[in-house]
């Protein structure tokens, strides 16, 4: 879970948590591709818009180092990020913000399922 907003991660955390999922947190582009690095992940939800390295970057970073990792978009500027996160091969779903949890909980089950 990659956002900058301190209170996102903690609600998309408990929210996750409390259905069986393992998660681990950054709060910038730069601490996500570290943690990256150095675990497997099944998923990665990713603000588009967060310091140091944006969500833009990270993705490219990913991909031209063949990290294939099921990535779910989430964004307060869905229309203006369309056409970039289209043309990644990680990303799965895009999620406006704000978002209905109980739509959010679904997306990420779905998005789960279809990578097993």
């Amino acid at each position: 879970m990659v956002d900058d907003q301190p209170g996102i991660r903690l609600l998309l955390t408990d929210i996750l948590s409390s259905e069986g999922y393992q998660i681990m947190t950054a709060a910038t582009g730069k601490e996500a591709l570290d943690k990256i690095y150095s675990n497997t992940f099944d998923l990665i939800i990713l603000d588009y818009n967060i310091p140091i390295i944006d969500g833009e970057k990270l993705l490219e970073t990913l991909e031209k180092e063949n990290k294939e990792v099921a990535t779910i978009v989430i964004s307060g500027l869905v229309e203006k990020i369309m056409d970039k996160v289209e043309q990644s091969k990680l990303v799965r779903k895009v999620i406006a913000k704000p978002f209905n949890i109980s739509d959010f909980r679904l997306q990420v089950h779905s998005v789960l399922t279809e990578t097993d």
